[in-house]
């Protein structure tokens, strides 16, 4: 039996690993149960999913998209955090993030609402505990598929063992562990999802050049840049697939301009996903396009990236630091993918941090970047494969399982709130560095960044 199992292992290990690290992710969410705290301090149903998911209970409990109930109720839904609408020069109350993550809550929110009316007798708000439950299974849903197409797309260009170490390290030793078993309403897990779908496609898509994954392609992009309009740039994947050279890339255009009825298609399938976005713009503010960070900006001449990698407040490489072989193997993806995912990252990067609030407030590391990790466990499958020296290649792999350890190690940090969301220092980390419980005195070791300054692109 014991052999027979062993002999499976080894015919197929990132399929055992997948299923292994599935389990593992969905222990750990009903260990936790993120969603026991709803309504209260600690809610999933907060900050920025507020904005989320709003379109959802706007809609189909208070049957208000205008949000007109948030004057006239007695309820105060601000101190509530439950609707935090921005004013449109006309007067409109407008829900400042877009829809796209509301596309992927709504089939969980449904059978909560079902769940709630059927068996509690009542719809609710639309905040209650039943409500967390079901959309934190969303997360679940949609990461569990997300590490299908990934591990699809890592195969296609690197072998099973090291498709199935990069699965180790990327789901236990990033911050994507965070956003899924802590914070799990956040758009990260799902974007992480999307995105590796989105690689997938486009590989489909220059084997066959046909409706069919036109279509898709134009769907999933227009979701990715619906949920997160930065996540654009990974439209250069589409664009740089096996592109070597200058050659190479006129080739590409000849081939676009052959194609063009399928450029098209993808152009229309990607609005129509945008579309309804659009028209809430136009009913609510009386235009199809609309800002609704007001008083908010990139600073493109005052980059924050050397905060953004390694400062110790929100630093990606300090608290992520399996990632530093995700920047070195950039330079080692196989070359139909290279020039693309360089370009890539060095946009999403450059544009990431040059936002005024380069931290994004509340969060566990550079929980920005998480949406483009795809392109980085195909970095590091890169520079796996090429590690050929026996002692390098256990040198690396020992101090990446090291890292995972510590992230995980870290994770349980943030969630003991021994890492502060937003106002660490050099002192506070080191302060409290290898013990999970917050330290007495730790709390006169933060320092909370200047908000007013940061907007107006000063130092915070």
């Amino acid at each position: 039996m014991i052999i027979t199992v062993w002999n499976y292992i080894k015919k197929d290990y990132s399929k055992v690993t997948l299923f292994a690290l599935e389990l593992v992710l969905v222990l750990v969410v009903f260990k936790f149960q993120p969603w026991q705290n709803a309504e209260e301090n600690g809610r999933l149903i907060d900050w920025d999913v507020t904005s989320y998911y709003g379109y959802l209970p706007a809609t189909f409990i208070h049957n208000d998209l205008t949000l007109s109930f948030v004057k006239s109720d007695s309820l105060n839904y601000e101190a509530l955090h439950q609707f935090w609408p921005e004013t449109a020069p006309n007067g409109g109350k407008v829900i400042k993030t877009t829809m796209g993550m509301s596309y992927l809550y709504s089939p969980f929110f449904f059978l909560a609402k079902t769940h709630s009316k059927f068996i509690d007798g009542k719809v609710g708000t639309g905040y209650s505990e039943i409500y967390e439950f079901y959309l934190t299974l969303s997360n679940l849903f949609f990461t569990l598929l997300g590490m299908f197409f990934i591990k699809t797309v890592l195969r296609y260009f690197y072998s099973d063992r090291i498709t199935a170490f990069v699965l180790m390290l990327g789901y236990l030793g990033t911050n994507l562990f965070y956003y899924i078993t802590i914070e799990p309403l956040m758009s990260h897990a799902y974007s992480f999802c999307l995105i590796s779908l989105f690689l997938l496609l486009v590989i489909k898509w220059y084997q066959y050049q046909n409706l069919k994954w036109s279509i898709l392609i134009g769907l999933i992009a227009g979701l990715i840049v619906l949920i997160r309009p930065v996540n654009i740039f990974i439209l250069f994947f589409f664009v740089l697939y096996d592109v070597h050279n200058v050659k190479d890339l006129s080739m590409k255009l000849i081939l676009f301009f052959k194609q063009y009825r399928l450029l098209i298609v993808i152009l229309l399938s990607a609005f129509l996903t945008i579309s309804p976005q659009l028209i809430y713009w136009k009913l609510i503010t009386g235009s199809f396009f609309f800002n609704s960070y007001v008083g908010e900006h990139f600073y493109f001449n005052n980059p924050h990236i050397l905060d953004g990698l390694f400062s110790f407040r929100k630093g990606w490489l300090l608290y992520t630091p399996i990632m530093i072989f995700g920047l070195i193997g950039l330079f080692y993806n196989d070359l139909k993918i290279k020039k693309g995912i360089i370009v890539i990252s060095i946009l999403s990067i450059f544009v990431t941090f040059s936002w005024w609030n380069w931290w994004y407030g509340g969060g566990f590391g550079a929980r920005s970047l998480i949406d483009y990790y795809p392109i980085y466990f195909l970095s590091i499958a890169g520079l796996l494969s090429k590690l050929n020296f026996k002692i390098i290649k256990l040198f690396v792999i020992s101090l990446m399982c090291i890292m995972v350890v510590f992230n995980l190690f870290q994770t349980l940090q943030k969630k003991s709130d021994s890492i502060h969301w937003e106002n660490m220092t050099q002192e506070a980390y080191w302060f409290n560095f290898l013990h999970i419980k917050p330290l007495p005195g730790l709390e006169d070791t933060f320092i909370a960044p200047n908000i007013e300054n940061a907007k107006k692109g000063r130092e915070e």
